[in-house]
């Protein structure tokens, strides 16, 4: 068999229209023989198939018909091109044969002659590079990439990370523990934050700021401030000229003290009236009896066994207690909105009920009433004569505090700490605490050699960083995956299609587009011309007389003056080639 000829001089793929001129200077006797199907496409080859007995050219990755019948006469020139082609023919009938000339475009092609070759070069060799959008990027572009050899770099998977290709994508996948064993919960005993805490949709719920709250916000971070007047600005005062009630009067955190019962006096309280009662000898004639007009904290008021309610703490109200004192404290929001009143229809404790510069009344001991006070409390006591008819029982709760109810010696139970749960007493306050782990033990860190996906790793507000796709990389997600698709990494990426991909809308990926036109009509739908991309959509079957290739446009595109009619590629070996303006219009080269 003869030498494939490769004598056609070009830096880039030539269209088989370009070159179809030379097959009319050959003659069967000097051009080869092969079979296209297995044959090496070494660029510029020429050479009869031995399948059809068609003349062929090689681009230097596939093959291309130029004619049929056999080698062509010796006495004609033309050139076998698309329905839309250019021929290069001058005059055509010998002997005396002429071809146009070839005028070179700068700075896109030149044009070089001698004596016997014309030379068609691209001034600016294609370069394959890395276009990453941050330092530390890595890139994909091996050492060796030179044109017209390029070459990426593999991919190899780390932990948790599968990968699997096909002829045009690599999708990169997790393959650890999926989204679904996630879960969200809230690890306190308040409001949760917890919309949706099963995985892998998980979801908080939103804030919403309320009066003297603001809410701010960056990329990682939400900050609840407070906006009103704070807690150091409050404070609390004795008005009167008695023993005062205050403990501590400087805000934030004000106390008062507490009272405790002397001989044969009793107390009790409700949500607004605390009551003070002689509880001497004539037990059976005291009763117990709400002053206030609230809700009363008497539950059995007909001596000599006297019980109150227990006490249940609501929104914003805490409870805490030692020996000898039950403290009632707000905790929600203090500052200027807070104030004080007297609920009960009896005298009024409250001087100034105006915030933050809260004042009670002293207190001045009357007829058998005894006061003292320490660093903590003021008791008001009996100074008549005493009983032992005094009991003490509980009314609220599942679980009483009273051990000993029979006066004079009354007692309550002590408190122990559970699981997670310290105690600590001071002088007047019991508080009870959670000692269990929080959500500031909780991290988040980067277990693999890479760059890390991790922005925050710090509980309790762990974040990670989001992806960008990069040049030449798409992104996609559902619930649980990120596929990272290479969409630009091919020089000169093939695509061919059949019936059964009819309809096809061509993709950005898609360059060269081969379509098998033997078993039915193909119908092939171009892009947005704003993406401002070039398509070679060839015939490669030969039998496009018999099942027509349409193309046509999406939105409102168009194509040259076709406007936005469809183009019909009816020609055996067609090749057709569309680029766009980047607007809105198609253009046939």
């Amino acid at each position: 068999m003869a030498t494939l000829i490769t004598s056609v001089r070009q830096s880039n793929a030539v269209r088989p229209r370009e070159i179809a001129w030379m097959r009319h200077t050959l003659t069967e006797d000097v051009l080869p023989r092969v079979d296209v199907t297995t044959a090496t496409p070494t660029q510029g080859a020429i050479a009869y198939n031995t399948g059809d007995n068609i003349l062929y050219f090689a681009d230097g990755f596939f093959w291309h018909p130029l004619a049929a019948g056999g080698p062509p006469p010796l006495v004609t020139l033309n050139t076998v091109v698309g329905a839309l082609g250019q021929s290069i023919v001058g005059n055509g009938i010998g002997p005396n044969l002429t071809v146009k000339g070839i005028q070179s475009i700068t700075p896109f092609i030149a044009i070089a002659n001698t004596g016997t070759d014309v030379t068609i070069n691209v001034p600016n060799i294609p370069t394959f590079s890395n276009f990453g959008v941050a330092a530390g990027n890595k890139s994909l572009v091996a050492s060796t990439s030179v044109f017209p050899t390029f070459g990426t770099k593999g991919l190899v998977a780390g932990s948790n990370i599968g990968l699997s290709a096909t002829s045009t994508d690599v999708t990169v996948a997790f393959s650890g523990a999926t989204g679904d064993d996630v879960t969200l919960s809230n690890a306190g005993v308040g409001q949760t934050l917890v919309n949706d805490g099963t995985g892998p949709a998980l979801a908080t719920k939103g804030l919403l700021a309320g009066s003297d709250i603001g809410l701010t916000f960056n990329a990682t971070d939400v900050t609840i401030a407070f906006t009103g007047t704070t807690g150091d600005d409050v404070t609390l005062s004795n008005a009167g000229v008695g023993q005062t009630l205050v403990n501590d009067g400087t805000g934030p955190a004000l106390a008062t003290k507490g009272l405790v019962g002397g001989s044969n006096i009793g107390l009790s309280s409700n949500a607004t009236d605390v009551t003070i009662a002689y509880t001497g000898t004539t037990g059976a004639d005291v009763t117990l009896s709400n002053a206030g007009a609230g809700l009363t904290l008497v539950n059995d008021g007909a001596g000599p066994n006297l019980a109150t309610k227990g006490l249940v703490a609501g929104s914003d109200i805490g409870l805490t207690f030692n020996a000898t004192d039950v403290t009632i404290a707000f905790t929600g929001t203090t500052g200027d909105d807070v104030t004080l009143t007297n609920a009960g229809a009896g005298l009024t404790l409250v001087n100034d009920g105006t915030g933050p510069a809260l004042a009670t009344k002293g207190l001045v001991a009357g007829s058998n009433i005894g006061l003292t006070f320490n660093a903590t409390d003021v008791t008001v006591a009996y100074t008549g004569t005493t009983g032992g008819d005094v009991t003490l029982t509980s009314a609220g709760g599942t679980q009483t505090l009273v051990v000993d109810g029979v006066g004079p010696t009354l007692s309550v139970k002590g408190l122990t700490a559970g699981s997670n749960i310290s105690l600590t007493p001071t002088a007047s306050d019991v508080t009870i605490a959670y000692t269990g782990t929080t959500g500031a033990d909780v991290t988040l860190s980067n277990a693999g050699a890479g760059l890390t996906l991790v922005n925050d790793g710090t509980g309790p507000a762990l974040a990670t960083k989001g992806l960008v796709g990069g040049t030449g990389i798409s992104l996609s997600s559902n619930a649980t995956d990120i596929t990272v698709t290479a969409t630009g990494l091919s020089v000169y990426p093939y695509k061919t299609i059949a019936i059964g991909d009819s309809p096809y809308a061509l993709l950005a990926s898609d360059l060269k587009v081969g379509v098998h036109t033997l078993t039915g009509a193909i119908t092939v739908t171009l892009p947005s011309a704003a993406t401002k991309h070039e398509y070679y959509i060839t015939d490669i079957d030969g039998n496009s007389p018999v099942n027509k290739i349409t193309i046509n446009t999406s939105g409102g595109d168009t194509i040259g003056v076709l406007g936005g009619a469809p183009i019909l590629v009816n020609s055996k070996y067609a090749t057709i080639v569309l680029y766009s303006d980047g607007i809105s219009a198609w253009f046939l080269e």
